[in-house]
């Protein structure tokens, strides 16, 4: 593993407009229309390496990756100032995913891209 170096940005207008950014990660820019409802626009990217056990996949060193890219808005409602639930939507801009395994003297490589397509998540967040 090699460090990634980030660009962090936390700003707003002391009143109802935020923007945050952890680049390469993400990027999300907010509009508070009430206390209780935000509105936002959010950019995220996601990855991960898996490696996976050759005894039960063969070969030396298997492995899987996989990076995501989505853009969409994003509606947060607030219950309690600790307790919020959180609608998301939008478009996958990349979902890729590539599987490698050393077997001898060959390393096998296989990646498969799968079609961009629009998404709803729903999710729950306790905390600020």
């Amino acid at each position: 593993p090699l460090p990634l170096p980030v660009i962090a940005l936390d700003w707003n207008n002391g009143s109802n407009l935020k923007a945050q950014a952890i680049i390469p990660a993400g990027l999300e820019f907010w509009y508070m229309m009430s206390p209780r409802f935000e509105l936002g626009l959010v950019l995220t990217g996601d990855g991960n390496e898996y490696h996976g056990d050759p005894d039960r996949y063969g070969g030396e060193n298997p492995k899987m990756k996989y990076s995501t890219l989505t853009i969409g808005p994003s509606l947060k409602y607030r219950f309690t100032p600790t307790l919020s639930v959180l609608v998301d939507g939008g478009y996958t801009l990349l979902r890729t995913f590539e599987f490698t395994n050393d077997i001898g003297d060959t390393e096998v490589e296989e990646t498969l891209d799968l079609k961009n397509a629009a998404y709803v998540r729903i999710g729950f967040q306790i905390g600020g």
